[in-house]
């Protein structure tokens, strides 16, 4: 029965990656049957519902998990995304909370703690009846109004300097000379140079700005938008960025460096863009790309690398680093060495098991598309 049900939710999980999701939840719910005690399977047929836009269903499948993992930080993500989604802000923000507690280092959860935040505030916010403005000054009264933030964006706070204050200032005297408007300054257009690449599940963007602080930035992830709000030495700067395809904004992660700030996008499916924003070109196969370069050894590193796509507990290189751990672990002495000859020789880009062809000849490097490898023996 184990046996069945592990082959069952296997075959979900390659369902989901490929997209077709109505596929994967049939599967996950006939492993779920054949086994009802794995929270796992309950977490992803959650996902999966979410994905589908059941969140009721969802929300469902996250409190199962937990009633069999209750210290699982993944099952209160998912609880509070399911929440979040239908509207329930207050126990979604509650289920953020509980899983930053037992997972503190995942910024994940402070990105939708504010979220929340933001969205309770809009509903508490009391609609003030309209009154007739007393007359202060001889000009005409102006009207302020607040713009409205959009949804997939947490609220940012103003500077002191521009609040409004909504309250009726004492006037000792009635000033018969025009009030100047003064116009609200728009924000300093992007100056900052960036910079990006790729690998086929995970874009990363580096924003060029010194001496930046942590609090100084903020970058808010959408489905197919980022915006970054950056405060340097050299002032304020805004980037807004039409990506080039779908992401996974909870996923998404950043981090500030004493030089730049590095944002890592996840994918929501495997294919390399042609650009980092969108110009109509869409993405291309992956495996096309790669067919291209030259091939050692028999191992498929695709496949490898796109099975590591739907593990939610390692990513990126962490992910990476363990398939290649376990390939070396149950090598062959002849594969380890033609392991160490390959990666050694071609500068770490490439990794062959096949001692047969490793052993002939010198391995060559293959570098990314549009990079070129450099032998800094010759330029000393």
């Amino acid at each position: 029965m184990s046996q069945e049900a592990e082959s069952l939710f296997a075959r979900a999980n390659s369902a989901f990656v490929d997209e077709n999701y109505e596929e994967a939840l049939t599967l996950y719910n006939s492993a779920i049957t054949s086994n009802p005690t794995k929270a796992d399977y309950f977490l992803k047929r959650s996902f999966c519902n979410y994905k589908l836009r059941k969140y009721t269903a969802a929300l469902d499948d996250t409190n199962s998990a937990l009633k069999l993992e209750p210290n699982n930080a993944l099952a209160y993500l998912r609880k509070g995304m399911a929440a979040f989604a239908l509207d329930e802000f207050e126990s979604a923000k509650s289920a953020f909370i509980a899983g930053q507690s037992l997972d503190p280092t995942n910024t994940t959860f402070k990105t939708w703690i504010r979220k929340c935040t933001v969205e309770m505030e809009e509903e508490s916010e009391p609609i003030e009846s309209i009154t007739e403005p007393k007359t202060l000054h001889a000009s005409k009264t102006e009207s302020h109004v607040q713009p409205k933030i959009p949804d997939d964006l947490p609220d940012l706070e103003p500077d002191k300097d521009d609040q409004v204050s909504t309250k009726p200032e004492k006037v000792d005297q009635v000033s018969t000379k025009p009030e100047t408007s003064v116009a609200t300054q728009p924000p300093a257009p992007s100056k900052l140079r960036h910079d990006w690449y790729q690998n086929e599940a995970f874009v990363m963007l580096s924003v060029f700005a010194k001496g930046c602080k942590k609090e100084d930035v903020q970058v808010y992830f959408s489905e197919k938008k980022i915006n970054v709000f950056i405060q340097s030495n050299e002032g304020k700067f805004e980037i807004n960025l039409d990506l080039c395809d779908k992401i996974v904004p909870s996923e998404c992660k950043y981090e500030v460096l004493s030089a730049k700030i590095e944002i890592k996008l996840k994918k929501l499916r495997s294919g390399r863009w042609n650009d980092l924003e969108d110009t109509g070109k869409g993405v291309a196969s992956w495996s096309a790309v790669q067919d291209k370069k030259p091939t050692y050894g028999s191992k498929n590193w695709d496949k490898i690398a796109k099975e590591l796509v739907s593990d939610d507990k390692l990513e990126g290189d962490a992910a990476l680093n363990k398939v290649f751990q376990d390939i070396y672990q149950n090598a062959s002495d002849d594969q380890r060495r033609a392991m160490q000859k390959s990666f050694l020789e071609s500068g770490g880009t490439v990794l062959s098991t096949n001692w047969d062809e490793v052993g002939k000849a010198p391995v060559k490097g293959s570098p990314p598309q549009g990079l070129e490898m450099r032998n800094w023996n010759e330029d000393k």
